[in-house]
């Protein structure tokens, strides 16, 4: 019996470590809002759509897949999520 509970769990753990966790993509040496700008720049010359938020940006790869790129200020510059 506990196995089956085990067999429906395992799949759904790994799915959320997977999709839900939020982990540092990076560090640039610039302030956030020049960060994502530069970012969203460079994205959008490589044809891919983005929308600017407040301290984010959404980076559509395509018609049901999007991804959400953070900006947080760090020591000397900001980090990327």
């Amino acid at each position: 019996m506990w196995w089956q509970i085990a067999l429906v769990l395992a799949p759904l753990v790994l799915f959320a470590a997977a999709f839900l966790w939020k982990g540092r993509i990076g560090h640039v040496a610039a302030p956030p809002d020049r960060a994502l700008a530069g970012i969203a720049y460079a994205l959008r010359m490589s044809m891919h759509r983005v929308e600017e938020r407040s301290g984010s940006l959404m980076v559509r790869l395509g018609s049901s897949t999007a991804v959400k790129v953070i900006a947080r200020p760090s020591g000397d510059g900001a980090d990327l999520f």
